[in-house]
């Protein structure tokens, strides 16, 4: 039996007493046992939300799978889709203590350690730090050249970078002199879906007889495309 005395709304079922008090102001008070799973909004569906707009409560349809829930205008929730990540992925090769070349007099450029990378998406940019470390006994002016070369898809390497230190960043290490060099390099090179990139980097001597490559890492990052 339902019936409305003083502004109130009551409902006996065989469960019980469920009131609904209405205000002067048209709020709606719950008591009893009508608890909010026996709310209805109309068109109700699985995952729903209902919130408070500033005046009454309404329903926030449910969002599309993996879709989050932010923040929108009016202070009013909304569902929207994740944006993509601007840091896709991370390849890092790194080389411990022994040398790659060890007492290494050439000026060719020899090569030091190598990334493979996939990309998970087309037209991406990937930033390169490649790290560079050569030393040898004795006193003596310590020279040396460096590079950053690629490849796409198994196809020829291309030089990226060189840089060349002519006797800079000598440290004392009990008789050896070392240099240690560091670069950044920004790259958006062409390439297809599928196809691997190799990135790879190079060290050489001046003349001198030089140890190289110990200690060094290269990284890659593959950024989303506008991101950088």
């Amino acid at each position: 039996m339902t019936k409305v005395k003083n502004n109130e709304l009551t409902h006996t079922a065989n469960s019980g007493t469920s009131n609904l008090v209405l205000g002067s102001s048209g709020q709606v008070t719950i008591a009893g046992d009508l608890t909010p799973s026996k709310l209805k909004f109309g068109s109700d569906a699985a995952g729903d939300i209902a919130y408070y707009n500033g005046t009454g409560y309404t329903r926030l349809a449910k969002g599309t799978n993996g879709h989050y829930l932010k923040q929108g205008s009016s202070n009013a929730p909304e569902w929207a889709a994740v944006s993509a990540a601007n840091l896709l992925q991370v390849k890092i090769t790194t080389q411990g203590n022994t040398d790659i070349q060890s007492g290494y007099t050439s000026t060719t450029l020899a090569d030091m350690l190598s990334v493979t990378i996939t990309p998970v998406a087309t037209s991406s940019k990937f930033l390169v730090l490649a790290s560079f470390r050569s030393y040898k006994n004795g006193n003596g002016n310590n020279s040396l050249k460096n590079a950053l070369v690629r490849n796409v898809d198994g196809g020829g390497f291309s030089t990226l970078a060189t840089w060349d230190v002519d006797g800079h960043n000598e440290i004392s290490n009990n008789g050896a002199w070392t240099v240690n060099m560091s670069h950044f390099y920004l790259d958006a090179p062409t390439y297809d879906a599928g196809e691997a990139l190799i990135y790879k980097s190079q060290s050489a001597s001046a003349g001198a007889s030089m140890n190289l490559g110990r200690h060094t890492e290269i990284v890659v990052a593959e950024l989303a495309s506008g991101t950088a």
